[in-house]
Order: C-alpha cells, then structure tokens, then sequence
C-alpha cells in the first residue's frame, strides 16, 4: 500500500515538474527597462495562444501554464511592445529565465483592408476608400444609387449627403471641385461605372497652404474616376413621355479630363420631379453665418402649407425646365478657372384645405380655408471664380449673380367668400469675395480677406377684394388691399488673419472690419372703388434707415497632441448701429462691446474613436426686422409690427459627440447629447380676430430652451449581403407665449427612429426596406393636468422595393409605400398605400435603354398632414 502510495506521488510530482514556468525581464537595448510588454506563449508555432503574461513597472514577467512539457512539443515565447519590433524565442525546457532585448522600431498603423471576396473598404490616415463596384446592385444608374448603400453614408431627400451624421463641405470629382456644394447634379448624373471608388476625407482642409497651420473637422467626399471616364466627352440623354402630356426629358454631356471637367445638362419634366434639386445649395447658410452676413428674408407671403412627409414626386404638379452650365478648366500652372450657370423656369401648382385651431386659456380659434396656388420660379444664377492653391500660396476671387422673379397667384375660399392674392418678389443679388493666404518666413501665414454683397428684393402683395373695411378704410368698402415692401441692402467684411504654426500649438490672430446698410421701405394701400390708390395710414408704413458697423478682433489658439485636439476660440467686438426712422422722429444709436467665445475638445479613445465637446456663447444684436412698429401684412391672416427698442439676445450651447468606426468590420456609429439656451428681451404676443391675426413684439425676459439626443448606426452585414442603418432622436423645447393676456409655458416633445436594410439577394433580386416612425407631443405646462390640452401625434411610414432581374438586360422595380398618421385631438387614424412598378430593358448594342412607368397605380389623390406647435393644431 504504501509503495502504491509513492509511486502515485513520484507521478504527479514528475508531471508538476514537466509544466511550464516562464520569468525573465524586459529591456531595450540601451538597458532601459520596458514596462507592460506583452509576453505570449504558442505551441508548435501556431497563431493560438495559449498564455499571456504583462510585464510590470520594472520591466519583469511571470508566465506560468498547467500544459504538459513535451519533448515532441515546440514551444514560442513571444514579446511585444509599442515602438519595439516583437522578438520570438524557442523555449528549450519547462522551467526557464528568459530575458528579452527588444529593439526600437517606427509603428506605422496598417492600411486596413476589408476582405469579402472583393475589397471592400479601405483607411489610409484621414481617407476612406469605398469600393463602388461591392455596393452596386445592376440595376443602378448612377452613382447615388450606390451612395444610398455604403454604411456610414447617408442620402437625405433633398440630396445632402452625411457621413456618420456629419454633413459634407463638398464633393470633388477627381479631386476637383466642379460644382462648390451644389453637388446634386453629380450624384444624379454620373454613372455609377465610371466612379472606381468614393472617398471619405475627414479633417479635410481644401487649402494647402492651410494644411499645417488650422485644424478642421469638415467631411468631403471625392469621386475617384476610371480611366475610361477621362478619354472623351460622355453624353447621355433620356426621353419620356406619358399619358394626358406628361414629359421628362434630360441632356447631358459631360468630360473628366485632367485639364477640364465639365457637367452641363438641359432638363424639362412635368411629372412631378423637382429639378430644382440639381441646384441646391446645401451649404450657403453656414457660409453667410461665417462671413455673418444678416441677410434679408421674404417677407410677404401668401398664406399656405407645409410640405407633407412624402417623396416630393407624389405631390409635386410642376412643369419645369432647367438649364444647368458647370464647366472647370486649369492652366499648365494650377491657375483653376470655373464657371457655374443655371436658368430655372418652374411652374408649381397645389390644392389643399387647411384647418387650424388656436387653444387659448377662455376661447378656441378656428381658422379654416381651401386654397388653389400658382407659383413660377425664374432664377438665373452665375458663379464665376479664379482659383490658385499651391503649398505656399493661395488666390481665390468669386463672383456671384442672382436675378430671381417668382410670381404667385391663389384662389382662397374662406367661410364662403372667395379672395385672390397676387405676389410679386423679385430678388437681384450681387457678391464679390476675394481671398489671398500666403506662408512667411517659411512657417508664418498671412490672410487678407473681402466680401461685399448686394441685395436689392421687392415685394407687393395684393388681396382681391378688400377686407376688414373698419381696420383698413374707414367701414367704406374698397377693391383690393396692396401691401408694400423691401429692404434693398448693402454688406462687407474685411479682415487681415496672421497665423504661427509651430508643433503642437496652432495661433491664428484676426483683425476686421465689417458694415451693413439698408432702408427698410414699407406701406399698405388701399384700391379703392373709383381705381383711385391711397395709403391706409401712418400706423401702417415704414420708411427705416439703418447702418450697423463693427470693428473685431479674435484669438484663435489650438493645441495638439497625439490623441488630443484644444481649440480656444476668443472674439472681441464693438458693434454700434445707427437707425433714423424720420417720420416717427427716432433716431437712436448703440454702442456696445459684445464678447463670444468658444471652446472645443477632441479626444482620440483609439485609433477609430474620438469624443467632441464643444461650448459656445454669442451675444449679438437685433436686426432692421425687429425695430419696425408700422404694421406690414405678412400674409392674408397676418399683419405684424414690433413696439421695442434694439435688444441684444445671448445664445449659450454646449453638445458632447462620441464618434466610433471598426472598419474591419464595417461599422459606424454616433452618439451625442446637446442643450442650448437663448435669452430674449422680447416675446410675440398674438391678438386674434374674425378673420385676421395680429402679431406684435414686447419688452419681456424670455428663455427659450432646447435639448436633444441623438444617436446612429450603419453596420454591413457580411452573411445577408445587406447595409444597415438606425437612427434615433429624442428632443424637447421649451419656450413661452403671452396670449389673451395670460403667460403660457409649452414643452415640445418629439421622438423619431429611422430603420433601413438594404440587402442583396441573389445576383437576380435585391431588396430596400426602410421604416420612419415619430411622435410629437405638445404640453402646456401652465394648465393643471386635468385641464391640460396636449395634442399628440404618431407617424409611421414604411416603404419596400423589391428589384427583379428575370433575364439578362430586363430588370423590373415593384414598390409599396405605406404611411399611419394618428392623432389623439380627433381620436382619427389615416392609412395611406402608394404602389408603383417599372420595367426596364437594356439595348446594349445601340446603347439604349426602354423602360416604362406606372406611378401611384391606388390613384390617391388626396393626403392629410397634421402638425403641432405650442398650443396650436392644424391639418392640411
């Protein structure tokens, strides 16, 4: 028993001794100790591992494992470290010191290349390679067809295009910059197999000389060519016609060469196509907000609806032409010249009802009427500019002209009686923006900077036949209401930037100049019986002189590290404005310093990662459109005036982003939170009466407050062939109205989630499915909960296309569209089905395609839209 015994022990002791223990240290080879190294033990150089270890503060490692030592066995003991070439050594024996001389090595990050048959998607630093050719589905066209599909890429309706939840600056065509961010045309018109990749370039700075002297978080996006689309002109062109008229006929030529691009296109259609779109400009308002330049806005308008949330095809009655010009050429030295000219003749109709009722705390308004619009859109617009950017130079001078006419008629059918509104704007605006940046002293930048604009824009409003004989005549009848205005308007800013770059300290120092003239010129008339045209009176005319000037100066300080990016924003201005309204006799002037400031963090949690904050404050001035006190008649309902001094409103906002990608495994994904805050001197307070609304503005402290959460994530998903995208939000204003005298506080809530998948069957089908869902409650806060009128409001929408391709050539398109609109102020629910199907067929030996169409084949012809505002609900 006892020999038993001590044979069993010797053979756990022989096996104990036989597995493996691991000790040594790490060093460089200038015998610095290297702490947290990564120590790996494998067997029979396979990639598994079997054990690891971390070396500690004194470069020293223990590295055990219960795994039998065998002679037939090999063993690997790897270390590994940031900045060192990894050294592999064969164990000789179970037990053993190892100790490890590391040498120091440049750590490159990998180009990171997805692998799925084809290569997929491409980093390289701050650019992202799609590969066109793995998102495509046969039957695309163009080259927005596959954008719709690249996860991380998002396509709005209207074409603006975002790249994990961050609007684009521009899209270039073989790094060229055709067409300034009007880009739709291109996405509309290239076709998708001439486009070999599209590349994402984040932290794009688009000015060489800029490069290493200012940072920037803008997103671009270049359409890398093939080679054939380089050799010669490319010209296309499509004709259609259908049933009771209907036409959509499209010209395009268009080249790509090194030297000239061009994309020029002649369009007409009446099918409910908004060719419009192909001239969006997605980013002007950032850019005048830049040069803050306080433009004038439309001001009279004929009474109407918003847009229903549909495709825009399935409302639209249109008959629209456009002529769309974009040529670039380049000299042998980089000198760029381009061209940019449109012509738009659009000519829009729409039909709706519209019913709103207004809860006030003793009464209900209701407004309800039926109306027939007519609007004509004629814009000529011309952009002409010289272009030089080299690495130490920088010239830029752009040219910009705009003539717009846009005539409007309507038929308005109000409690039995019919009225006609005839509006005339006509807008003519000229700018010149001139721009020189050239480096110093090798490092050293230098910027001189001027725009100037001007905007000339008349409106004349009629109402046939007269209203309101005791407000506006006296009790005497008359024969139209004519109403008056324009706000003709000159601007400019200059500045002198100085920038000193060094290693991880960016300073940029700006001194300016900026002015603004206008007159604000208004009076409402009277037609009267005897065709004689007389004036309604003093309280219902402006005649303002107006001059703003500001003289600025600003700090701009950004530090940088590996990981962490820290911008200072420190921007000083005295503003003083000047207004003289002569017939009322004042004449006031201001004159105050106004300090803005902002602040942003940028942290790199990894190599695909980061976290934004940002923080704002702004201070600025009112605008000529807030100190008018004669009444101006807006629109058929609404007549407007203000009755306080110039007041200076303080915006604060803060907002914290996280930004996360795995590009091995095709993910994108964002996260962030914002709240702003705005304190006005004023609020609008509203009188209502039979058939008219009055509006005014009072001296009162009022804090408008908004909050928002919002997150997105677009996936591929390997296995189904399918992109992946949902989008969620949450929002909440809060803000307060003074009406029948009493203060009533509302908060606006709205949630939205968006869902769609994309995915590629067989080579034969391939489906889109996507689903919109949101919600939006108002809640008066003032009311007690039992009295509290909260009108509430959910949406579905949910749409499916399901392509064919039954033979070689033939390819055939079904797609439902399905809407839910409940509201709990009716107790109603609307349910609406659109159907539409087409069948195409490629010729390609005469280059031809035929397809044909079959729209809204449940023939809808009518669609209700509901919408909330404070404590206000109305229908169309």
């Amino acid at each position: 028993m006892n020999k038993k015994i001590f044979l069993l022990f010797l053979f756990f002791n022989t096996l104990a001794e036989a597995q493996i223990s691991i000790n040594g240290t790490i060093q460089d080879t200038a015998n610095n100790l290297i702490p947290v190294a990564n120590i790996t033990l494998s067997k029979n150089n396979g990639s598994a591992i079997i054990a690891f270890a971390f070396s500690n503060t004194k470069g020293q490692y223990i590295l055990q494992h219960n795994i039998p030592f065998t002679a037939t066995d090999t063993f690997y003991i790897k270390a590994n470290s940031i900045g060192f070439k990894p050294k592999i050594i064969v164990m000789q024996q179970a037990t053993q010191t190892i100790n490890f001389v590391l040498q120091a090595g440049v750590l490159q990050l990998p180009q990171v290349t997805v692998a799925n048959n084809k290569p997929m998607l491409k980093i390289k630093g701050d650019t992202i390679d799609y590969k066109v050719e793995a998102f495509a589905n046969k039957q695309d066209r163009v080259i927005g067809d596959v954008l719709k599909r690249m996860p991380g890429i998002e396509v709005a309706d209207n074409g603006k295009i975002s790249y994990n939840g961050k609007a684009i600056s521009n899209l270039y065509l073989d790094g060229d910059d055709l067409l300034n961010d009007r880009y739709n045309i291109a996405t509309q018109t290239v076709p998708n197999d001439l486009v070999d990749k599209v590349q994402v370039l984040e932290n794009h700075q688009p000015i060489k000389v800029l490069k290493s002297a200012a940072l920037s978080d803008k997103v671009a996006l270049n359409l890398s060519l093939k080679n054939k689309a380089r050799v010669k002109l490319i010209g296309r062109a499509a004709l259609s016609g259908g049933v009771e008229n209907l036409f959509d006929e499209n010209l395009y030529v268009m080249a790509f060469k090194k030297k000239f691009k061009a994309i020029n296109s002649i369009k007409a259609a009446n099918i409910g196509k908004d060719i419009s779109r192909d001239i969006t400009a997605h980013n002007f308002n950032d850019f005048l907000k830049m040069v803050e330049n306080n433009t004038p806005q439309n001001t009279l308008a004929l009474s109407g609806v918003g847009s229903p949330n549909l495709p825009i095809q399935k409302y639209l009655f249109n008959n629209a032409a456009l002529i769309n010009l974009n040529n670039l050429a380049k000299t042998k030295k980089d000198l760029q010249f381009k061209t940019n000219i449109y012509y738009l003749y659009d000519k829009q109709q729409q039909i709706f009802n519209f019913n709103s009722q207004t809860y006030l705390p003793i009464n209900t308004i209701n407004y309800a009427e039926n109306q027939h619009t007519t609007i004509f859109f004629k814009n000529l617009h011309t952009h002409l500019s010289i272009n030089s950017n080299k690495d130490k130079y920088y010239l830029n001078n752009t040219i910009i002209a705009d003539f717009n006419n846009q005539p409007s008629t309507s038929s308005l059918y109000t409690r039995n009686r019919l009225s006609t509104q005839e509006l005339e704007q006509k807008t003519t605006n000229i700018s010149n923006e001139f721009n020189i940046i050239k480096t110093i002293n090798k490092t050293n930048v230098v910027e001189v900077y001027s725009y100037f604009n001007y905007i000339n824009k008349p409106e004349i409003l009629n109402i046939n036949p007269g209203k309101n004989e005791n407000i506006f005549n006296n009790n005497i009848p008359y024969l139209k209401l004519i109403q008056n205005y324009n706000v003709p308007t000159c601007f400019f800013n200059n500045y002198i930037n100085f920038r000193h770059p060094t290693k991880h300290i960016l300073q940029a120092y700006k001194l300016g100049t900026s002015g603004q003239w206008q007159t604000l010129q208004s009076n409402l008339q009277t037609l009267e019986l005897s065709n004689a045209i007389k004036n309604v009176g003093d309280s219902f005319s402006n005649n303002i002189s107006w001059r703003n000037y500001k003289i600025y100066a600003s700090a701009n300080l950004d530090y940088i590290t590996d990981r962490a990016q820290i911008s200072l924003n420190l921007p000083l201005q005295y503003n003083r404005i000047d207004y003289n309204y002569s017939e009322k006799k004042i004449d006031n002037s201001v004159g105050r310093f106004l300090f803005n400031s902002s602040v942003r963090f940028k942290y790199a949690t990894g190599i695909e990662n980061s976290i934004v904050a940002n923080y704002s404050i702004s201070n600025t001035m009112g605008s000529i459109a807030d100190v008018y006190n004669g009444f101006i008649m807006q629109n058929f309902r609404m007549l407007n005036t203000n009755n306080i001094p110039l007041l200076q409103t303080q915006i604060q906002s803060v907002s914290l982003l996280f930004n996360y990608r795995k590009a091995i495994k095709i993910i994108f994904a964002n996260i962030g939170i914002s709240y702003s805050s705005t304190e006005n001197k004023s609020i609008s307070v509203n009188s209502f009466y039979d058939n008219i609304q009055k509006q005014s503005n009072i001296l009162f402290n009022n804090t408008i407050k908004a909050y928002a959460v919002n997150g997105n994530i677009s996936k591929y998903l390997f296995n189904l062939h399918s992109t992946a995208n949902l989008k969620l939000g949450w929002q909440q204003n809060q803000w307060t109205q003074l009406q029948a005298n009493t203060i009533l506080n509302f908060n606006n809530n709205s949630i939205t989630g968006t869902f769609s998948l994309s995915s590629k069957i067989n080579e034969r089908i391939n489906t889109a499915f996507s689903s919109n869902f949101s919600n939006t409650v108002s809640v008066n806060k003032s009311n007690s909960k039992n009295d509290a009128i909260n009108p509430s409001t959910t949406q579905w929408q949910h749409q499916f296309e399901i392509n064919i391709i039954p033979k070689e050539d033939w390819f055939i398109k079904l797609k439902a569209d399905d809407y839910s609109i409940a509201q709990n102020q009716t107790n109603t629910k609307n349910e609406y089905l659109f159907f539409d199907a087409s069948l195409l067929f490629k010729a390609n030996r005469i280059k031809a395609d035929f397809s044909i169409e079959v729209l809204n084949i449940g023939n809808l012809a009518t669609y209700k839209t509901v919408n909330i505002t404070a404590n206000n609900f109305s229908q169309s």
